[in-house]
């Protein structure tokens, strides 16, 4: 898969419904690192440098 892995962090207290649900996508860890990547590069690289990152926008959505 071109995303990477999806992560899923449930806690429960030994009900029927969990405590707890974090769940942490791919596209949200493509995004994250946009800042770093960034950083010193010229203007018109931005664009290939984004395209790159295959991202959902609505998967990044909250």
């Amino acid at each position: 898969n071109p995303l990477g892995e999806m992560g899923f962090y449930v806690v429960s207290k030994g009900e029927l419904t969990p405590f707890r649900v974090k769940i942490r996508s791919a596209s949200f860890n493509n995004v994250s690192i946009t800042p770093w990547l960034l950083r010193g590069v010229y203007v018109p690289d931005i664009i290939t440098i984004l395209a790159s990152l295959y991202f959902i926008l609505g998967d990044i959505d909250r």
